[in-house]
């Protein structure tokens, strides 16, 4: 995600100035539809709004891998290096990186709890719509939304969290799109097919849509977003999420 270079690189005592590799504008760049991994990471300086674009590739988390001496981003590192080579269609290296997870590294930062878990479930990405939240992390919400459009009929997929993931990851597009109808079905398609599972995306839907009512001085609606959020139980980032909507609610009540 866009903050696990920039932790690698304080890790390794490398100033920020050092990451930014490669810099692109932020918005048309014709070649990124073609990148192979397309994370682009904001690297931020003294704490002003002062930006710059990166395009992070695989030797960059390579590198940290086979020189770093901690324990930690071991295992977030080489879960981008699986995505890397899925992305590539290398399917063989994609599980020799995936077993690096489960042998390299600790659990102490999140991002590295977020690798182990996707290693214990064996679940593999797909790939259209892992390059879609890449490019959405990314801010490119055009290219994202471009990918995921490349799905003809989600609801083809035999793995119903690919069917899920395709509407929340819709949702959020169409959100950062301030294209708010299309965000809202989105965000409930979620929740309808997903609240009984234990994926956060039908948790954060609820919670997306309690935090568009609210901006929009709907505070009934609000509400009862924030509180579906907080009855969803036994899913990812559930506490998280959870004292997020609680937090809605105490704006509001």
């Amino acid at each position: 995600d866009s903050h696990t270079i920039l932790a690698m690189a304080q890790e390794l005592g490398i100033d920020f100035d050092d990451v930014v590799l490669e810099t692109c504008s932020m918005k048309g760049d014709p070649d990124l539809d073609a990148e192979i991994i397309p994370g682009i990471e904001y690297a931020k300086k003294n704490n002003v709004k002062n930006f710059r674009l990166v395009k992070p590739e695989i030797k960059h988390f390579e590198k940290y891998v086979s020189s770093f001496e901690g324990q930690n981003y071991i295992k977030s590192a080489y879960m981008r290096i699986s995505w890397h080579h899925l992305l590539q269609g290398d399917i063989d290296n994609f599980k020799l990186a995936q077993a690096n997870i489960y042998h390299y590294g600790n659990t102490l930062v999140d991002a590295d709890k977020e690798a182990q878990k996707a290693f214990e479930k064996r679940s593999q990405p797909h790939p259209q719509l892992l390059k879609s939240r890449l490019l959405f992390d990314g801010g490119y919400n055009q290219q994202a939304l471009k990918s995921i459009k490349k799905i003809d009929n989600p609801m083809l997929f035999s793995n119903s969290k690919y069917i899920i993931e395709y509407f929340y990851r819709k949702g959020r597009i169409y959100d950062e799109m301030q294209k708010i109808s299309l965000a809202k079905d989105n965000y409930l398609k979620t929740i309808n097919l997903g609240r009984n599972s234990n994926y956060f995306f039908a948790a954060k839907s609820a919670l997306q849509l309690g935090l568009i009512h609210e901006k929009n001085e709907d505070n009934n609606k609000a509400i009862h977003f924030f509180k579906e959020c907080i009855a969803m139980e036994n899913h990812e980032y559930e506490q998280s999420l959870e004292q997020k909507a609680k937090a809605g609610l105490n704006r509001l009540q």
